[in-house]
């Protein structure tokens, strides 16, 4: 009996203890007891594995061995003993033996399964291409020679014609050669392994990398110069242990028409002039519109190109643009062989002298554009085709023209796009390597813009006429903003009026990170408080001309910095009016004045009253049907200021040098006329867009044009 209540107690104190224990706890130990109870089975800690190939070469050429080594960590201690199986699901690609070794046996790609035979750890995979591996390089094969751009080969050689064109190709070794023909002395950029090691000079022996690696590596050699250097004529490539199958292309294409901004003219501006070091098609913004894009790209541009025909030419654009190169190799050129996604054309800068200089006409300019795209539209059915203007300045008169070419094409898929210009301190007023830069984030931005317009709807974000925030009070005014935060946006502005010049300006407000607006004539960064970058202060107005298309629309493309968004608190405010052709006595005056003399001259003097983008000023004199002699001068002005009539084409800008083309302002420049009837002087005043900044702007007020007659 004493013993059943021993253990009737003894229970009892027992459950007490545990129905107390914390239900947090897996066990319960008293200082006072030595009694231990587990209420649960404890869960064993779990090993971790890290298994990973050391080898990171995954393309072999055929016939090659490679021995797969590997690593084994459990819970980050090195295991050094371990067996694996090795195996393969397609021999035919490669095969591999029980210590590791790969055997590659014939083209393709297969996946090697390494499993661990001791430890429990998930199996690891080595990807492996195998290629054909070749003892030498047929200069006509291309399915080990890539060739970008309109490459001819033939003769058993490549004959790489135009600027960036380029070959390139996939070997094992350390070094490598190649021999060319023709070309010696031209410049060349050379990549290895996707990196730029710089440019170099063509011997006919040339030694295009040394002391690599002893491993495979991939080359590119792109041309620097343009065809009128002359032809480069590849002969062979030799030096490699073997090559392999040409790499994988870029699978966007994109294909530039151009003139001298295309090729790189002055682009160093390293003061020496028209040369082979100063210029290098591999910095332009066409250049580097293909590398934001890893892209490819076609290149067919020339010095002086033009679409109209140019007096110094036998030639236009669209009667040389169909053979390989534009003048040094007249084969037809097979369109079939690529078709570009994009087709950018920049042309205008030299169509725009010779519509100034009198040698041709905005009509002519408009209907052959027209009928050069008409020419380009029936080969490249899809391509969305791009035409620009504007880098070195802009012609308003020769822009519109153009642009007129696209309306009346009618076509959704082909567009007009004016670049605001860009630095230009290369060779004579050239692009630089900055303003080849700045042009290619213009480029980019509107292509990216093409996208977004597919992307946006109008419900991404609103537009409303408003009159709070102006430019001026004879604009009307439309605040842009954003219903949701968004890295970019693209903006339709409807304006109620087709193909409608408007003036006017932009500008950003209430926005805590930097805003990039681009629009024809503007590409303007508006940075927010600290930020260093280039641009105008939030509130600041930027000068815009623009013109709205046939469906009433202006279009304007937003952008933020990579990964950064525009809030739906900030205002874009875009005021504009209806361009009009300026009034005499509205906005500029003509009048007799003596405040400068000419000899014995009447002085007659046109002042700028308002912004204005240039205009015919009727002189009226004494002289009827009379040869007059005298001279022209413009007051001191940042804009480069046009002044033409019969026999008389000048340009005046503020900064000069002597044998500059251009003539410097505040000094008289010797005109003659020959006055009629009337004794009228017809003066036509035009402007390029572009200040000595690079800043865009008008003819601005206060400018003054003296005109000296003779009596």
């Amino acid at each position: 009996m004493k013993t059943f209540r021993f253990l009737f107690l003894a229970f009892t104190l027992l459950t007490l203890i545990s129905c107390n224990a914390p239900h947090s706890q897996n066990s319960f130990n008293s200082e006072n007891s030595d009694i231990f109870i587990s209420s649960q089975k404890e869960e064993p800690i779990k090993d971790h594995y890290d298994f990973s190939f050391i080898d990171n070469k995954h393309v072999l050429g055929t016939g090659e061995q490679i021995s797969l080594e590997t690593k084994l960590f459990c819970n980050e201690k090195e295991i050094k003993d371990y067996s694996i199986t090795f195996t393969t699901p397609n021999v035919d690609v490669a095969s591999v033996n029980k210590d590791g070794v790969v055997t590659a046996n014939g083209e393709g790609t297969t996946k090697i399964k390494a499993r661990v035979n001791e430890y429990e750890c998930e199996p690891i995979f080595y990807d492996l291409s195998v290629y054909k591996r070749y003892q030498k390089v047929d200069i006509l094969n291309e399915n080990i020679v890539n060739y970008y751009g309109r490459v001819h080969l033939k003769d058993d050689k490549a004959y790489i014609l135009n600027t960036a064109s380029a070959f390139e190709l996939s070997f094992y070794g350390t070094s490598l050669n190649a021999t060319f023909n023709e070309g010696v002395g031209q410049k060349i950029r050379i990549y290895i392994d996707n990196k730029d090691t710089g440019t170099k000079l063509i011997e006919k022996d040339t030694k295009l990398c040394v002391s690599l690696t002893k491993d495979i590596h991939i080359i590119k050699v792109v041309r620097c110069n343009y065809e009128y250097r002359g032809v480069i004529s590849l002969a062979s490539i030799y030096g490699a242990e073997y090559y392999l199958k040409a790499p994988e292309r870029p699978h966007k294409k994109l294909e530039f028409y151009g003139d001298s901004i295309t090729v790189g003219a002055g682009i160093n501006a390293d003061g020496s002039g028209d040369t082979i070091a100063n210029e290098d098609g591999t910095l332009t913004y066409a250049y580097r519109t293909m590398l934001h894009y890893n892209a490819e790209a076609n290149y067919l541009a020339f010095d002086g190109a033009t679409v109209i025909k140019a007096p110094w030419r036998y030639w236009t654009y669209e009667s040389q643009y169909t053979n390989y190169s534009l003048i040094s190799d007249m084969t037809p050129w097979d369109f079939n062989k690529y078709i570009p996604e994009y087709l950018i054309i920049n042309l205008g800068t030299n169509d725009a002298g010779i519509v100034i200089r009198g040698e041709g006409s905005l009509e002519m300019l408009t209907s052959t554009y027209i009928s050069f795209l008409k020419n380009i539209r029936s080969r490249y059915l899809k391509t969305t085709i791009i035409c620009c203007y504007g880098m070195m300045g802009v012609y308003k008169d020769a822009s519109y023209a153009m642009n007129d070419a696209v309306i009346k094409m009618n076509d959704p898929n082909i567009h007009y796009f004016e670049f605001n210009p860009v630095s230009c301190t290369g060779h004579e007023s050239h692009p630089d390597v900055n303003g080849s830069i700045d042009g290619a984030n213009q480029l980019i931005g509107f292509i990216d813009g093409l996208t977004y317009q597919e992307q946006f709807d109008d419900s991404a974000y609103k537009v409303n006429k408003v009159n709070d925030y102006q430019y001026k009070g004879d604009h009307q005014t439309y605040l842009v903003q954003l219903n949701k935060p968004s890295n970019s946006a693209f903006v339709k502005i409807n304006i109620g009026k087709a193909n409608q010049k408007i003036s006017g300006a932009i500008t950003v407000i209430n926005s805590d990170k930097s805003i990039h607006v681009l629009t024809n004539g503007v590409s303007e960064w508006f940075k927010s408080n600290g930020d260093t970058i280039t641009g105008y202060n939030m509130g600041e107005w930027v000068a815009y001309a623009d013109r709205s298309d046939a469906s009433n629309y202006l279009y304007l493309r937003l952008f933020a910095k990579k990964d950064e968004n525009i809030s739906v608190n900030t205002k874009i405010y875009i005021s504009i009016k209806e361009y009009s052709e300026p009034v005499e006595g509205k906005d500029y005056v003509i009048s007799l004045t003596n405040e400068v003399t000419y000899k014995t001259c009447d002085i007659y003097k046109i002042t700028i009253l308002n912004e204005n983008e240039g205009f015919n000023a009727l002189i009226k004199t004494a002289s009827i049907n009379k040869q007059i002699n005298g001279a022209i001068m413009v007051s001191s002005t940042s804009r480069w200021v046009n002044i033409k009539t019969s026999g008389y084409d000048k340009w005046f800008r503020d900064s000069w040098n002597e044998g500059a083309w251009w003539e410097k302002t505040n000094q008289w420049d010797d005109f003659s006329y020959k006055t009629g009837d009337d004794g009228v002087i017809n003066l036509k005043i035009g402007i390029y867009t572009r200040n000595d900044t690079g800043e865009y702007g008008p003819l601005l007020p206060g400018v003054s044009i003296y005109v000296a007659v003779n009596k």
